[in-house]
């Protein structure tokens, strides 16, 4: 300030351009100027009451000045008190230029700030904000401006502190119509720090507390409105202005921050002290003679101050020092200072602890004393009212909250979107609309439906003011929040999102790709095409490694995508790849390329948080895996239809050349990242493993890799929801993992639990697995399944697949519930037979046999009428198992539909199973009418063919099935299955042993001694578990095939024989008195002929 102060251009620039000054005027001008300078230069601070001058002028200084001068010197005169009151009460910007051209000679420079705050006082107002653009074309008003920016440029020099903060909030104010320059931004900016520091320098002692506080208030209202006006000057201040100004503001605040603790901290002090006992006074005299308390000075800071100066420094991206956050944060956990704040002050102060947040090192200092200060702010946004929270304030305080992970009790939220229904969503803007669905996804806080559709409401409404990352943020919001728009939401979103594609963000691309197709939409091909195209000209090598994630699981799921879409899908397998490629260590590539996944330690060299290194973590692994079988699916549904044969010649090749190599890289990048991985992750990544080896990939799924992932769902059964539950034990049972016994308990206590959130699906895949696996749960599982079972059954809710699989759990589970059950059961299959599917019908046909229910003979018929009305969907196998099922059931089925089921067979007799061929030749093995001996016939061609494949039992009912046809094959045929019976001996039971050697006999095929001597050693094996009626079958059978078994059986027969005399039927009682009598012949002859 080494210029001395002109009071001639202090008069505007009328007053400038007067050349009638009388010299005697320009004398006195000079020696007031003088006094002022000399009064400057001895430190004396200038009196906050004359903003006219530097300092107070001697009454007989002022005095020598003419009249004119006297009322430009003194602000305290009763003119200028008139002008200035008369222009704060302007309302309209040309009363405010008539006045400063009526007063022009008489304007002083608390004149010229007034005028330029009133502007930007109206600027701000409801009705002028709607006027900006009219002002910005109207030459008069920008002219005015502008000639209001020169002069106050030209007294620039004699601008108090307060004035120049004044002005330049002013001018942030009024830039969107009038744009100051950069010269008279950058003078003024030097001004503000010149005249700051002088102010602060030459500080006089403050008499009092209570003044102390009043000027470290008004000290933090001009360091925050500075801070504002560069927050929204930024672009137009050089950096060399802006840097060294802000530094010096957060050098300035951070000492009042902590004059203002300090003072804090001395009121509380003083408090306790005057709270202590006074106990050397008379007890007559302690009313009176304790001293009155006297209320603590305000620690004067204004939280709109600090608010207004955090949000400035936020906007800025600054991240202040530690020792500033520190003092930010213990003041705003002061109490006192939170209970005054509105909520417009809360939003900006959460709004900027969110923003620093973001920029601080997680587990530094600062971002400690960040989560001090978020905590105390939560707190009072919860207990301010929401009355006078408008749209910006609810829409900041929902994205802070969102930023920094804090979660506000339900009540309040719900209080708040209840005002934002009621009071504030139609005056939101679009960027607030956009940020409060993007911020209640982020806190997974689902409006109410009428809330909801409010926000949607004017969000279609305003959808054309969006902006690119405006509509990126809504769609995604939308899709987390599971809530799909209509259609006419739709139609505005695909169309205005067209037009702004170009300026979309990669990663806004990806959100609404990934958006859409979470929400199940069927977007215009012209706008997929148009999103691909973008992000192809985009590159995807900039992409996050769920960016690229998410572009695979959006494309997979897209239909009717265009050559653009498959070209971005095409690119988005090649970086999935090569991403994998630098994830998975190369030896381990080479391991898995041999298919020797034998050992996996070196995988340990890829990182379990592979989201530090770039690399995928376990859940994009696990949704990559996902949409690669979803691409599996549609290329054989392509490959199926003839006229989109080149589509799937396209897709084949694609899936050829990419998809091996991808699924490979995918399962070794999984094994290491099992240990991170949630419920949901485990299910994903075992049932996509399952289905691609279902679809005939070459997943090897290691035993390293199953004991990971045991290991891993093990630590999180307690966590898993039913879905997750019954999904892990079907993917086991799929595979037929043999389970450890500890995580079989676990897993029967966690299902236990979530069994009552089970759905129909979840419940009969359960048991329909644990069936599988040969795992008998606990009787009170059971019984708790059953009973769920039956609930859903009264309330309609049990679909085909689900009763088949219930059905087909509980028999292979030999588990009989009881009649009520089992007649209930068969009343829901009659319900929605026609529904069945032939394996479902098949399944459920075949569970009611091995549980050995009384079916009902309607039902029956009725199953057998849709099967052989549908017979071209069932598979052979199908057919023979139902068949077979039906003669279980002591079914009385109609000879006609039973012929066409049997032809159906016979005529495909070389498709059939093993399993298929015994059954169906049990079945009619025990026919009431013996079909054609020329179909039998070609039943046999087809069981010759397969004989080494049938197991012990098959083998068994074969043989039982051809005695009671009394079919003997031809002695070929025998040997073949003697042969094989041989070979599976090991593996017969008493009851296949009983009804093999009866068959044998029956049909008069004598097999060889070798073949009877290993039949008498298994037989020695298996005696004590022989029933009485097996014990007579084989009796008998021995003494028509002339053989005496070899000693010790022989006694150990006989033994058993009278064991048991008092438990044989009359039937079993003839055959074994005609076997004993023969045997004992043939033993007294001298052994078997």
């Amino acid at each position: 300030l080494a210029h001395p102060y002109s009071m001639q251009v202090g008069l505007g620039a009328a007053g400038a351009g007067s050349t009638a000054r009388s010299a005697a005027a320009a004398a006195a001008a000079q020696e007031a100027r003088e006094l002022l300078e000399r009064q400057f230069h001895l430190g004396l601070q200038p009196s906050s009451s004359s903003p006219a001058s530097l300092s107070n002028a001697s009454d007989a200084a002022l005095s020598q000045l003419p009249p004119s001068l006297l009322l430009t010197a003194s602000a305290d005169s009763s003119p200028g008190k008139d002008i200035t009151r008369a222009i704060k009460r302007a309302s309209d910007w040309r009363q405010v230029q008539s006045l400063v051209q009526e007063h022009a000679p008489h304007l002083n420079t608390r004149h010229l700030c007034a005028s330029l705050v009133r502007l930007a006082r109206l600027c701000n107002s409801t009705f002028w904000q709607q006027e900006k653009k009219i002002l910005a074309a109207d030459k008069q008003y920008v002219a005015f401006v502008q000639q209001l920016y020169r002069d106050i440029a030209a007294v620039q020099l004699s601008l108090e502190y307060r004035q120049v903060c004044n002005v330049l909030w002013a001018a942030s104010q009024l830039q969107d119509a009038v744009h100051p320059s950069t010269t008279w931004l950058t003078s003024m900016y030097k001004q503000a720090v010149i005249s700051g520091n002088a102010a602060n320098s030459s500080k006089v002692e403050q008499p009092s507390e209570q003044k102390s506080s009043q000027a470290g208030s008004h000290a933090m209202m001009h360091v925050a409105q500075m801070a504002y006006s560069i927050a929204r000057l930024q672009e137009q201040v050089p950096q060399n202005v802006q840097q060294p100004t802000l530094s010096w503001l957060l050098s300035m605040s951070q000492g009042l921050l902590q004059d203002s603790l300090h003072l804090q901290h001395q009121h509380q002090s003083q408090r306790l002290g005057m709270q202590q006992p006074q106990n050397n006074q008379q007890p007559h005299q302690g009313a009176a003679s304790v001293p009155q308390q006297q209320q603590p000075p305000d620690a004067g800071m204004s939280p709109r101050d600090i608010a207004t100066l955090a949000w400035s420094f936020a906007t800025l991206g600054l991240l202040p020092s530690t020792s500033w956050l520190s003092a930010f944060a213990s003041a705003v956990s002061c109490k006192g200072l939170l209970a005054a704040a509105n909520s417009r002050d809360l939003s900006n102060l959460l709004w900027a602890t969110a923003t620093f947040s973001k920029l601080a090192v997680k587990g530094s200092a600062a971002a400690n004393s960040l989560d001090a200060a978020a905590t105390a702010l939560l707190q009072a946004c919860q207990e301010v009212t929401l009355r006078s929270c408008d749209a910006q304030s609810a829409s900041n305080i929902l994205w802070a909250f969102a930023t920094l992970g804090l979660r506000p009790s339900v009540a309040w939220l719900n209080r708040l979107l209840h005002h934002i229904e009621a009071s504030v969503v139609t005056y939101m803007t679009p960027q607030a609309l956009s940020v409060t669905l993007w911020a209640l996804a982020a806190l997974g806080v689902i409006p109410q439906p009428s809330c909801m559709s409010a926000l949607l409401a004017s969000s279609a409404h305003n959808m054309q003011r969006f902006t690119a990352q405006g509509l990126c943020n809504t769609i995604w919001a939308l899709a987390v929040l599971e809530k799909a728009p209509g259609k006419a939401w739709q139609s505005a979103f695909f169309r205005h999102s067209r037009a702004t594609v170009t300026n979309m963000t990669s990663q806004g691309l990806v959100n609404c790709l990934w958006a859409v197709a979470r929400l199940g939409l069927q977007p215009p091909q012209e706008w997929v095409v148009d999103v691909a195209a973008q992000l192809l000209q985009q590159g995807l090598q900039g992409l996050s490694s769920q960016g690229v994630s998410n572009v695979l699981w959006a494309m997979g799921r897209i239909k009717n995508s265009g050559r653009q879409g498959q070209q971005l899908l095409h690119a988005a397998l090649q970086q999935a790849t090569v991403l994998l490629e630098r994830q998975v260590p190369k030896q381990q590539q080479d391991k898995g390329n041999s298919n020797n996944l034998q050992h996996v330690d070196t995988l340990s060299a890829v990182s379990s948080d592979s989201s530090s290194t770039g690399g995928f973590n376990v859940y994009e692994v696990a949704g990559m895996l996902h949409t690669v079988c979803q691409l599996q699916a549609q290329q054989q549904m392509m490959a199926s239809e003839p006229c989109n044969s080149s589509i799937s010649n396209r897709e084949a090749a694609l899936g050829s050349h990419l998809l091996p190599k991808l699924i490979s890289l995918l399962q070794l990048a999984s094994q290491p990242l099992l240990s991170t991985a949630g419920p949901g992750e485990l299910s994903i990544l075992f049932w996509s493993q399952n289905s691609l080896a279902e679809a005939g990939h070459a997943v090897n799924v290691t035993r390293q890799w199953l004991d990971a992932w045991l290991a891993a769902s093990q630590a999180c059964i307690g966590s898993a929801s039913s879905r997750d539950l019954a999904q892990w034990i079907w993917c086991l049972a799929k595979r037929g993992v043999r389970l450890p016994a500890q995580w079989l308990a676990s897993f029967q206590v966690a299902s236990f639990r979530q069994m009552g959130q089970a759905n129909s699906q979840d419940l009969s895949n359960m048991l329909w697995a644990l069936g599988s696996l040969k795992v008998v749960p606990e009787p009170a599982w059971l019984q708790q399944h059953l009973s769920l079972a039956s609930r859903r059954q009264s309330m309609k809710q049990l679909q085909p697949q689900h009763l088949a699989n219930i059905g087909s759990g509980l028999a292979r589970l030999g588990h009989r519930p009881d009649r009520e059950w089992l007649a209930r059961y068969q009343e829901d299959i009659y319900a929605v037979l026609q529904d069945f599917k032939p394996q479902e019908l098949t399944n459920v046909l075949w569970a009611l046999a091995v549980l050995n229910c009384k079916a009902e003979q309607a039902l029956l018929h009725e199953c057998l009428v849709a099967m052989v009305s549908n017979l071209s969907s069932y598979k052979v196998n199908e057919v023979a198992v139902s068949l077979w099922a039906m003669a279980r059931l002591r079914g009385q089925p109609d000879l006609r539909l039973m012929a066409a089921a049997l032809q159906h067979c016979f005529t495909q007799a070389r498709q059939l199973t093993p399993k298929g061929l015994s059954m169906l030749m049990w079945s009619v093995g025990n026919m009431a009418t013996s079909p054609p001996k020329a179909w039998v016939a070609k039943l046999l061609v087809a069981t010759q063919v397969h004989m080494s494949g049938f197991s012990a039992q098959e083998l068994s009912m074969l043989a039982v099935s051809l005695a009671r046809l009394e079919y003997r094959p031809t002695d070929a045929w025998l040997d073949s299955f003697t042969a094989a019976a041989a070979e599976q001996m090991d593996k017969f039971g008493s009851q296949a042993l009983a009804n093999t050697l009866w068959a044998l006999a029956t049909l008069h095929y004598i097999p060889t001694e070798s073949w009877m001597c290993a039949f008498d050693d298994h037989l020695t094996q298996h005696l004590a578990s022989f029933t009485p009626a097996q014990l007579a079958m084989t009796m008998w059978a021995m003494s028509s095939l002339q053989w005496l078994p070899r000693q010790p059986l022989w006694q150990h027969l006989q033994e058993r024989v009278e064991l048991h005399s008092a438990s044989y039927c009359l039937r079993s009682q003839r055959m074994l008195s005609r076997a004993v009598r023969v045997l004992d012949k043939i033993e007294v002859e001298g052994g078997p002929s």
